[in-house]
């Protein structure tokens, strides 16, 4: 079994951080430009934040399944994911079951959406085992 050496606060704390940059950019949109596509091919801003709260939301749910002891060290990856996603200068294609609906959207509600899934991700986390792998 593998030893936990992932800091379960630093990690949370740094979602937090990422979700609160995202609130503030998305408060800084003006209302009548708020589902303006930027450009071909992108989101609109509340669609980005839906994005991310599917994302969030998907990563409580597997909380909650099954999951078997990890066989290797659980932040082993860190920093390969950051790399990955921190990299804007390459598309990414997105999974399915996280990509925002089309619509007109509400900042407010997108902004309160966002919060309530990382408050639920939070309460999960902290009662996570970050020594077990879901498959």
């Amino acid at each position: 079994m593998a030893t936990e050496t992932v800091d379960k606060n630093k990690i949370i704390t740094a979602i937090g951080d990422a979700v609160l940059q995202l609130i503030v950019l998305m408060s800084s949109v003006e209302n009548n430009k708020i589902n303006m596509v930027p450009y071909e091919g992108s989101w609109t801003a509340p669609q980005l934040l839906r994005h991310v709260t599917k994302s969030i939301s998907g990563m409580a749910k597997a909380m909650d399944m099954d999951a078997n002891p990890a066989s290797r060290n659980p932040g082993e990856r860190i920093e390969e994911l950051k790399i990955v996603f921190l990299d804007f200068s390459k598309k990414m294609k997105s999974f399915e079951f996280i990509i925002p609906e089309d619509g007109t959207y509400e900042k407010q509600i997108a902004i309160d959406d966002l919060n309530k899934s990382f408050n639920q991700f939070k309460e999960k986390a902290n009662n996570a085992n970050l020594n077990e792998l879901v498959e």
